[in-house]
Order: structure tokens, then C-alpha cells, then sequence
């Protein structure tokens, strides 16, 4: 920290209510209220993106880079503090704050700390900044209760109290969700690789370089690239507000395009579409990106007439570089995006447009099949990822149909339709079922139709390596990933896939080495993150992982690979009630998601309910270990070796690196199934574990 930095925050100030007469009663008892109280407030404001400044006795303080996440924090200080017998007063306040050798000064300090002398307990008050900004937040009521002199304060102050309903539901919908987008099959994928470590390993996770996010994020400040961009989604500027599809996609599209320029370093879609519809300034997100310029724009189409306003700024300061309006027709909306662009490229390197090299695939493709492929992926991956309700499904079908009955040569929303076929085959836990067998077999057709029409599209080859791995067609489906990337080394879903093959066929470092590049370029992606977390080297730092997914969930608080990953590590370190409260967290988010049974037998198992547990699943070696039983763990996994389906699978490191492995390690026949997983795994690395062609 410099030695004086002055910045603009919003500032929380804390209070417990009746501490000082319960010190002079009971001492023991208040110091352990005040310990509870610390560790509540220092877990909600990390949670809440926010920082701890310092405590005061029985007060805290704490900013926040955003109104919204204050808020929102100091509604569950309130709750949880209460549900500990705990009761607070908040005053909260946006002003300046100076940081000056490690101590907190400003205006923004003293107000916050007046209004918190003001609140009643278990009451937030606030000033006219932060009621400006939450006031017609959906959840949320602020009312104004008086103007009121305060000390020191030079102007009188207009204080409102604040009312907060429905915490989690609006701070679900305030997150991210366009990281959720593009992620049912490939969280899937996840969850199933989740769930096989479950049922062989009774508990493997890896947890080198585990790092706080935030921290993630400042050492990924890219100082090392001169030149970077973020090309933030297209503000719909339609009459019906019916376009967000258009903007979307044309934003996307332009930072495809931007990707194949060497010396520009673009960050992925999914972390700059991370702060729509967010209040967030350009130099946060330029700081969160690590980027020196941000684009962004507004997009209005009417009958086939498009206009396109585009804005290039400085991150650092806010400041305009650049900017243009496009007047078109519909028509030429791919020479449009192409002209955007050159004229970006232009402006950040200082090179001629004329003479900047953009190559596209797509002037000859109908412009109305585009406009249907556009709507397409909105219902797909905005709606039917994030829901998984059959009607976005069927949405997305009939817009990606029309644009192939507009267009039969338009290879992508075949590609579109594979993916989604796939994805929704994903969520039946019962590959044997009929109805995930039809899917499977109509993504395969899509897809083929798709590669035979644009086999050079990374997107194509991508999907298409995860329904040639969903086949189990290992040898394919490492060449489609490979290829996706050698075709777009810019993309951080390419790197991601490859990492998801790496980690299906047992090569864990591979794919940790995989997801670290693709994080790279898309910190913010959450389904990066999701994997980073789960599939990482040995250290035993469970705490750090903990830290770890509880980033994840604040990123994105629907994120059901993150509580699932939280369920197994408490269930094994037994912290049984958290795992609990994590499973009803995921039977909220998704009451047909048919897994409560499964880690209810987990959870008899480890309560040492033998009976109960073997109800639910006599043969599973997770409840073999956490019962104990030994014999019947070590039978469970000498027999696997005999499978035919088992040949297919590589788990040596995940048996070695187990937290049961020196439990039974000495034992003959462990040694033989592990020299048996060494040998595959040793097989698997020489064929498939060279990455020197990725050039990283």
C-alpha cells in the first residue's frame, strides 16, 4: 500500500449492541460474543467483495468497491449475528476515504460512523448516496427518516432506514449470470468427474496453488502486455428492449475477431460479460480484468436498419480514446463488425486500419440465419444453461432450426444444437436411459453435419471433442480438442476442454496446467474456477480450498459444482451440520437435482449409522471408509481392476493422493491395484501428456 491513497468507497461501520455493560458484568463472555462477532464480519465481507479495516473495541469497519455488496453484507451481519444472540447497529455511507500509514481517514469514515450511532439495534441506516443507489433495487426497501446535523459534518445529512428481503434470492440475481452460461454439459462433466472420485476415492480433491481470488486477480494484471482489451456486451438501446440477443452477440463476435490479433491481449467473454447489467466503473473493471482499454457500446436494430455506437476507454483513468457510430443495413453486419474492429486495432496499435490483418469465415452466411443463430444462443446459454427448463429448451431449438432453414450452410447453429442436445443429456444421471441415449445420438448427428460444413471452427471442434469423449472415443475426441486450440490459441474455453479430456483420463497436472492458461485469459470464468478448485495437485490446504469455493459461490451464488465440492470435503473433515446446510443449499437451487440421497448415505456413514448408510448403497467405497470398514474398502477397489468398463479409466494419482491412501497402503492387494493404475497412467502420459505443441 502506498504510503497516503485516497479513493472513493462505500464505508460500513458496526457496532454490537449492550457490549460494554455485558464486559463489566462478564468479561469471558463478552470476549467470546466479540470473537463470534469478528469472525462473522471477516467471513461476510470477504464473501461480499469487501475489505476489513480495521475493529474499534467492539466496532468494525470495512468498504466496499460497490453500494450494492455493503448492503447486502450488512442484511446478513444482521442475520447471522442474530442467530448467535448477537445484535448490531450499521450506519453505512459513500464518500472518501484516505488510507494514510496503515489507518483509515475521511469524510466517508466520520459519516458512517455518525449513522451508525443513530440505528437502533438490529437497524441499517444510510446516507442519500447509498439510498440513490438501492432504491429500486428489487428486494430492498429504503426510507427516508429525517435530515439531521451531524458531528463534524459540515452539511445536515439525509438518513434512511433500510429494510433488506430476501437476501440470498437477490444477491443470486445480482451475480454473474452470464458465467453460468455455456456450462450443462461441461459443469456436468465436472460433477460426474466429481462424482467418480467420490465413488473411488472416497474424497480426492487437489489443492496446490490454491490462491485467493482476489489475489488471483491483482497478480493477473497482464502489466507484462502493453496492449489488452475487455469488449464489454452491447447495451440494448431498442424501444422494446427486446435486442440484448443482438448486443450480445455482436460483442462476442468482435472480441472473436479482436483474438486473432497477436499483439493484442483480449479477455475471454464470459469474464467481461461477468458486469452486465452491474454498476460497476470501468477502472474497477479494468482492475478486476487487468486490462488497459475497455470497449463498450449500444446496438438498435430496426426492420434492417442497424445502428451500432462504439466507445473505446482508457481503464486507468475513464477517459474516451475513441468513439463512432454506424449507421447500416442488417445485411452488412458482418463487413460492420469487421470495420469495428480494424478501427479498435487501429487506435490501440497504432497501425492504419487498412493495413491490420482481421480474417473472418462468415460474409457469405445469410444475415438473417445469423440474426435467428444470435437469438439462438441467447435462449441457449442466457436461458436453458441457467435454468435447464425443457420450454428454453425448445427456444433455442426453434430459433437455431429457423436460422438453418435460412441458411443450410451455416455450420454453427448445428454446432449450437450439439451442444444442447448435449448439455441436456448431461443432466440425466442415468446414461443408460432411453431418452439419454436418443440425445447423445442427435448431438453426434448435429455435430457431424456441423464439422462437415466448417471443419476449421474451433467452436465446432470443441463440441465436437466432447461428444466424441462422451462416446468414450479418446483418441478423437484429444484430436478435436487439440485442433480447437491450434485453430484459436486466444480462447480460454479451447484450453479449458483440453483440461476436461486431461482430466477424465487421469493426467491431472495436464489439465491443472490447462485450466491455469485458460484462467489466464478468462479469470472471471466460473466454470475455470469450478475445475481449478477441484483439480488441483496435493498440498492438504483444505482451508485455502474452502476459501477457495466460498469465492467461487460469491461469484456466482448458484454455483452447484462449489456446494457439491463443499459437501464432500466437510462430510470429510466432519463438519456434518455445514454439509447439511450445503445440501439443502443445492435442493433450493435445484429440487430435481437427484443427488440428496446419495450424500444422505454419507452423511449416516459418517455418524457411524452402519445400517441407514448401507440402506441408501450397500457397495460404495466412500462409506466403506468413513464406517471404517476396511476390508470391505479394499475389496471394493481390488475388484475394480477386473472391469472391463474400469480399463478405460486412469486413477493413480487420485488413489495416491487420497486422504484414505496411508490407511491402506501396506495392504497387498492395494499395492497391486496401484502398480496396475501407475502402469496406465505412465501409458496415458507418454501418448497424450506432451504439451509442448501448445506452446505455453
Amino acid at each position: 500500500m502506498n504510503r497516503s491513497n485516497r479513493q472513493l468507497a462505500a464505508i460500513m461501520f458496526t457496532d454490537i449492541v449492550g457490549y460494554t455493560a455485558l464486559m463489566g458484568s462478564d468479561e469471558n463472555k463478552a470476549l467470546s460474543v466479540l470473537k463470534t462477532n469478528r469472525s462473522i464480519h471477516k467471513k461476510l465481507i470477504k464473501r461480499y467483495g469487501g475489505t476489513w479495516l480495521k475493529e474499534m473495541g467492539d466496532g468494525t469497519l470495512a468498504s466496499f468497491k460497490t453500494i450494492i455488496d455493503s448492503v447486502y453484507c450488512a442484511g446478513e451481519l444482521i442475520k447471522e449475528c442474530t442467530s448467535q444472540n448477537i445484535q448490531l447497529t450499521i450506519g453505512i455511507h459513500f464518500g472518501d476515504i484516505v488510507e494514510e500509514d496503515g489507518d483509515i481517514f475521511g469524510d466517508g469514515v466520520n459519516v458512517a460512523s455518525r449513522l451508525e450511532q443513530i440505528a437502533s439495534p438490529n437497524q441499517i441506516i444510510v446516507s442519500r448516496p447509498i439510498h440513490s443507489n438501492i432504491k429500486n433495487k428489487n428486494g430492498i426497501k429504503s426510507t427516508f427518516l429525517e435530515e439531521r446535523e451531524l458531528k463534524n459534518v459540515d452539511e445536515p445529512v439525509r438518513i434512511y432506514e433500510v429494510e433488506i428481503d430476501r437476501i440470498t434470492y437477490e444477491k443470486a440475481e445480482q451475480g454473474n449470470s452470464e458465467t453460468s452460461k455455456n456450462i450443462g454439459l461441461h459443469r456436468k462433466l465436472i460433477i460426474s468427474a466429481i462424482s467418480v472420485f467420490v465413488l473411488v476415492t472416497a474424497i480426492i480433491f487437489f489443492y496446490n496453488h490454491s490462491k485467493d481470488l482476489n489475489k488471483s486477480n491483482r497478480e493477473l494484471n497482464l502489466s507484462d502486455v502493453h496492449k489488452s482489451i475487455a469488449v464489454l456486451p452491447f447495451k440494448d438501446m431498442s424501444s422494446e428492449q427486446d435486442q440484448e440477443y443482438l448486443g450480445d452477440g455482436i460483442a462476442e463476435d468482435i472480441i472473436n475477431r479482436l483474438t486473432k490479433v497477436d499483439d493484442l491481449k483480449v479477455i475471454g467473454r464470459t469474464s467481461s460479460f461477468s458486469f452486465k447489467e452491474k454498476d460497476t466503473d470501468l477502472i474497477t473493471i479494468g482492475e478486476m480484468l487487468g486490462v488497459e482499454t475497455i470497449l463498450e457500446g449500444s446496438v438498435q436494430k430496426s426492420e434492417n436498419q442497424l445502428r451500432i455506437t462504439a466507445q473505446l476507454n482508457n481503464a486507468k483513468d475513464g477517459s474516451h480514446i475513441w468513439s463512432e457510430q454506424f449507421n447500416r443495413e442488417f445485411s452488412d453486419v458482418f463487413s460492420l463488425q469487421d470495420e469495428l474492429a480494424h478501427m479498435v486495432v487501429s487506435k490501440m496499435l497504432d497501425v492504419p486500419a487498412s493495413e491490420n490483418k482481421i480474417f473472418n469465415d462468415d460474409k457469405n452466411i445469410d444475415s438473417e440465419a445469423y440474426e435467428f443463430f444470435l437469438k439462438g444462443k441467447y435462449f441457449h446459454y442466457s436461458k436453458f444453461e441457467v435454468t435447464t427448463n425443457k420450454e428454453d429448451f425448445e427456444a433455442a431449438k426453434k430459433m437455431y432450426i429457423k436460422a438453418i432453414e435460412y441458411d443450410s450452410t451455416f455450420g454453427l447453429p448445428y454446432a449450437g444444437l450439439a451442444d444442447m442436445y448435449l448439455s441436456y443429456e448431461a443432466f440425466y444421471w442415468n446414461k443408460d436411459s432411453i431418452i439419454a441415449k436418443q440425445l447423445l445420438k442427435q448431438s453426434k448427428q448435429y455435430i457431424e453435419i456441423a464439422y462437415n460444413l466448417n471443419p476449421h471452427s474451433d467452436y465446432v471442434n470443441m463440441n465436437k471433442g466432447f461428444v466424441y469423449l462422451q462416446f468414450k472415443e479418446i483418441d478423437s475426441a484429444y484430436y478435436c480438442f487439440s485442433k480447437a486450440i491450434q485453430l484459436n490459441p486466444h480462447s480460454a474455453r479451447n484450453y479449458f476442454s483440453l483440461g476436461v479430456f486431461y482430466e477424465r483420463i487421469g493426467l491431472l497436472n495436464e489439465a491443472a496446467i490447462l485450466y491455469e492458461k485458460a484462467k489466464v485469459i478468462d479469470p472471471l470464468d466460473i466454470l475455470i474456477l469450478e475445475a481449478k478448485a477441484i483439480n488441483k495437485s496435493v498440498i492438504g490446504n483444505r482451508e485455502q480450498v474452502f476459501d477457495d469455493l466460498e469465492e467461487i459461490i460469491f461469484l456466482n451464488p448458484k454455483s452447484i459444482v462449489a456446494y457439491i465440492t463443499l459437501i464432500i470435503l466437510s462430510i470429510d473433515d466432519g463438519r456434518l451440520d455445514e454439509a447439511q446446510d450445503y445440501l439443502n443449499t443445492i435442493l433450493e437451487l435445484n429440487p430435481e437435482l437427484n443427488i440428496d440421497y446419495y450424500f444422505k448415505g454419507a452423511l449416516y456413514a459418517a455418524k457411524q449409522d452402519k445400517k441407514n448408510a448401507l440402506k441408501v448403497n450397500s457397495n460404495n467405497d466412500w462409506y466403506f471408509a468413513l464406517l471404517g470398514m476396511k476390508e470391505e474398502y479394499i475389496l471394493f477397489l481390488y475388484n475394480k481392476i477386473k472391469s472391463p468398463e474400469y480399463s478405460r479409466k486412469n486413477e493413480y494419482l487420485q488413489y495416491i493422493n487420497s486422504i484414505y491412501y496411508d490407511w491402506v497402503k501396506d495392504d497387498p492387494r492395494i499395492q497391486e491395484f496401484v502398480k496396475k493404475e501407475k502402469e496406465k497412467y505412465e501409458m496415458l502420459k507418454a501418448k497424450y501428456g506432451n504439451l509442448n505443441f501448445l506452446e505455453l
